[in-house]
């Protein structure tokens, strides 16, 4: 998927992904993995693959929805496979990034404006101490991390990293390898609701 960029390579990448079975396991995969890393640093996930109804029909899908303390994040995964060193595949990761946003956001409103969904998903125990409700987009290539569409943040590594784990600056001996010293800019005790809804925006890094 991240091979040679030359002009070939992404016509076989582009007949390879576009809703074929490879897009859709490479981009399963990638969201177990997400939802893996939330569980790892104490997030509940509370929905994965849920679809949105209105009126019978199906108005749109949440890849995960994860919960921690008063924060409710409504995500949306995209897994890009371009290499994005060329304009096309960079192009295309754009269209992929911007379609999710709205989706995130669509979503966010939809949940918004009847919360007893929540309540029918997470229970009331859970759902009754969400006081912030934040779509968001995960992606998988680092070049969109920071980035925002239609109000809606998208999340790369260094982003998803600081909201699960906290931020640090590892200082290693060139000539060993070995971490002599660690600059701790934000632990993870210090991740309450407040730095979340900030660091999504603005990765300390």
């Amino acid at each position: 998927l991240h091979g040679a960029t030359g002009r070939w390579n992404a016509a076989i990448r582009e007949r390879l992904l576009h809703g074929g079975a490879l897009a859709k396991e490479v981009g399963a995969k990638w969201e177990q993995y997400f939802a893996d890393r939330f569980r790892e640093s104490g997030w509940l996930v509370i929905g994965e693959g849920v679809k949105l109804r209105a009126g019978g029909k199906i108005l749109t899908d949440v890849d995960l929805l994860v919960v921690r303390a008063d924060l409710l994040l409504v995500v949306q995964v995209k897994a890009l496979g371009g290499s994005a060193l060329n304009p096309y595949d960079h192009w295309k990761n754009r269209l992929v990034i911007e379609k999710g946003c709205r989706q995130a956001a669509l979503a966010y409103h939809h949940l918004q404006s009847d919360l007893r969904l929540l309540r029918g998903m997470a229970g009331r125990a859970v759902t009754e101490h969400i006081r912030i409700i934040q779509p968001v987009v995960l992606s998988n290539l680092g070049l969109f991390d920071g980035w925002e569409h239609a109000g809606v943040p998208v999340l790369g590594e260094t982003l998803l990293k600081s909201i699960t784990e906290g931020s640090k600056v590892n200082y290693v001996d060139s000539k060993t390898g070995r971490t002599v010293h660690t600059r701790h800019l934000l632990r993870p005790e210090e991740l309450t609701t407040e730095a979340i809804v900030k660091g999504r925006r603005a990765p300390i890094e």
